[in-house]
This record gives structure tokens, sequence and C-alpha cells, in this order.
């Protein structure tokens, strides 16, 4: 019976992580469109803004 359950438990735990892959994913793209905005889309830094973003939302998430 244990075992059923700790398979279940597994299967939650996957599925949700998606969703939560998801979330950041939206989160950056979004915190980085206004990093872009910020500076006037100049300059093509379209990865360090990425890297800026991610940095900024998982610091947000782990709270």
């Amino acid at each position: 019976m244990s075992d059923t359950n700790s398979k279940n438990a597994t299967s939650t735990t996957k599925s949700n992580k998606p969703n939560v892959d998801s979330h950041r994913h939206s989160k950056i793209k979004a915190e980085a469109y206004e990093l872009a905005s910020a500076r006037g889309f100049k300059n093509g830094n379209q990865m360090e803004d990425w890297l800026e973003a991610e940095k900024t939302v998982d610091i947000q998430l782990s709270r």
C-alpha cells in the first residue's frame, strides 16, 4: 500500500513541474521584455536581459 502512495506522490510532483516551469518561463519572458523596454530595445543585449530576468524571477519565486 505504501508503494502505491509513493507512486502517486511521485506522479503528482512530476505533473506539477511543467506548470511551475511554464509559470517561471512566462515571468522571465515578461521581466526580460521590461528590461529591454527600459533601455529602448537598443544594443542587442537579449541574452543579458534574459539572464538578469532569470535572477530576478528566481529570487521572487524563492520567497
